[in-house]
């Protein structure tokens, strides 16, 4: 991914305080002369300009390239209105915040470790006795999406007693985790490569998972992509299976849009009741150790957190 140089921006302007920009319309082009007024105007707002909302706003683009899976994607560069989102929405997931971390630069073991790798196999056989894989009967609780593993690492040290399970999506990040566990000499935590929206309901037992956490998914922000998310009406469904008796699910995100759909789907299921909806402030100790929120709250970004009891 390119990334945007504003230094070297600037320098251009400063060079060019007279340049003239031609541009075509209709096959007539036009000049366009900058005064020196615009261009320092022009300036001022770039050395103002958060960097990390131009980083995130070109993921975003490259992401509206990505091949429609489920949705009839029209042209990506037509005028679709977003009735959901503004421009501070765009910073969605960035699948790019931690390529510059020291932990992805860590030497891998020699071997790749055990993780579970769902990519090729028939739904049907995606059943897995998790009693086996762990070797003991102890409650499992389930993260989508874990990113680096930093929660979950730290949930599976502080609870020795419980068996953790985290799927993602991207092989470097399940490899990454897995690497770090067996680095911290935990037994007790399981990483699987596939996709949740897929296959969660598939690899655990019915009301086998005793928690389930949903950190900062991506919330797809353009309508035609809405389809695309995660947390919808039919994932409410997949939670109450998946959920013993009491169990529990927390959520959060940093789009307010994507926060009040995720609080409907679940409100609007008879098998959940609402602990919390809050925003900035969450009940729940262990929530705040994620990448992600870190970097949300650097930026001045609100957080939504939300917890469902399955009833």
């Amino acid at each position: 991914m390119k990334t945007f140089d504003n230094s070297t921006f600037l320098h251009k302007i400063d060079n060019n305080i007279e340049e003239v920009s031609m541009e075509e319309n209709q096959g007539n082009k036009e000049q366009k002369i900058y005064n020196t007024t615009e261009i320092e105007n022009e300036k001022d707002s770039l050395e103002q300009e958060d960097e990390c909302k131009i980083h995130i706003a070109e993921n975003e683009i490259s992401e509206c390239n990505n091949e429609d899976l489920d949705c009839n994607d029209e042209d990506s560069d037509s005028n679709d209105e977003d009735s959901d989102s503004n421009d501070e929405d765009l910073d969605c997931n960035d699948e790019d915040l931690d390529c510059n971390d020291e932990d992805s630069k860590e030497t891998p073991l020699p071997n790749d470790p055990p993780i579970i790798d769902l990519r090729g196999i028939p739904k049907e056989k995606l059943h897995f006795q998790w009693n086996e894989i762990f070797n003991n009967d102890h409650p499992i609780q389930f993260e989508i999406g874990p990113g680096k593993g930093e929660f979950l690492i730290g949930l599976a040290q502080k609870h020795p007693e419980k068996n953790f399970v985290g799927i993602e999506i991207r092989r470097k990040r399940a490899i990454l985790i897995q690497n770090k566990a067996l680095r911290a000499g935990l037994q007790n935590l399981q990483m699987i490569l596939g996709d949740a929206k897929y296959t969660s309901e598939y690899i655990f037992p019915k009301e086998s998972v005793e928690v389930m956490y949903v950190h900062f998914p991506d919330p797809w922000p353009k309508r035609r992509h809405a389809c695309r998310r995660l947390v919808n009406a039919k994932f409410a469904d997949i939670v109450h299976q998946l959920l013993v008796p009491s169990g529990k699910i927390y959520l959060s995100t940093d789009v307010e849009t994507y926060s009040k759909t995720m609080f409907e789907c679940f409100q609007n299921h008879l098998g959940f009741k609402n602990i919390y909806f809050e925003t900035n402030s969450c009940p729940c100790p262990e929530f705040h150790n994620t990448v992600h929120e870190w970097k949300f709250q650097l930026w001045g970004r609100s957080i939504h957190y939300l917890q469902f009891v399955k009833i």
